[in-house]
């Protein structure tokens, strides 16, 4: 990875100018999730995390008290990346069917873009199940996003009439597992991941099973199917 904060003899420096705070701080956090989702918690050291930034174990504590601390940290980063996204992506279709197949493509355009975002939130839940420290480190960063964020989703199809409220839970429970069999199943694979994200969209619009002894539902037009 590149360096940076270097001083002209190509020392690493402690402590950061004023004007690159935030920069640096972004660089810890960038850095941190890449190592994190790589290599888990436990095997992540603030020592890997400062070589790998450019800077000294020193700056490291220049911006966080312990390891802990960027590890929240870097999980309510990408909540807060992964979930602007996602709003950004429904703001202003009128159907749930275009709302869903809007948040899948805005997933699959995050994970061509940063393949670490959704292996960092994927190895999160295994360092959280194994770890009680981690686990209540994470517990209060952007609390519910996820749930919130698809519940609100499945309330809009339930006021416009594409899902029924009595399923709601069925839903809810279907969407915690299409969203995390995206994350943990197929994010290391960009071609797989296509084949997921259309693959749920057939479910939902009928096109991938047939009823015995039904003609196949015809596929979308080319201008009808989403760019890969």
């Amino acid at each position: 990875m590149s360096t940076i904060n270097l001083m002209a003899d190509g020392q690493r420096i402690g402590r950061p100018l004023a004007a690159d705070s935030a920069r640096t701080r972004q660089r810890i956090l960038d850095v941190a999730r890449q190592l994190f989702a790589a290599r888990g918690y436990e095997s992540t050291s603030n020592r890997i995390i400062a070589e790998e930034a450019g800077l000294t174990t020193g700056a490291i504590y220049y911006y966080f008290d312990k390891k802990l601390d960027i590890f929240a940290a870097v999980h309510d980063d990408a909540q807060r990346t992964v979930y602007e996204r996602f709003d950004a992506a429904v703001e202003g279709l009128d159907t749930f069917v275009d709302r869903l197949r809007a948040v899948l493509e805005c997933a699959h355009d995050l994970n061509n873009e940063d393949p670490s975002l959704a292996q960092f939130l994927g190895s999160c839940r295994v360092d959280a199940a194994r770890d009680a420290t981690v686990a209540a480190a994470i517990a209060n960063n952007r609390p519910g996003r996820h749930r919130s964020f698809f519940n609100d989703l499945i309330s809009f199809g339930i006021s416009t009439g594409e899902i029924d409220e009595s399923q709601r839970d069925i839903h809810s429970a279907l969407f915690r597992t299409i969203t995390t069999g995206l994350v943990d199943a197929v994010s290391g694979d960009r071609a797989h991941h296509r084949n997921a994200v259309d693959g749920i969209m057939g479910l939902v619009e009928g096109r991938l099973v047939r009823a015995p002894g039904r003609a196949w539902p015809q596929p979308a037009s080319p201008q009808e199917q989403p760019a890969g």
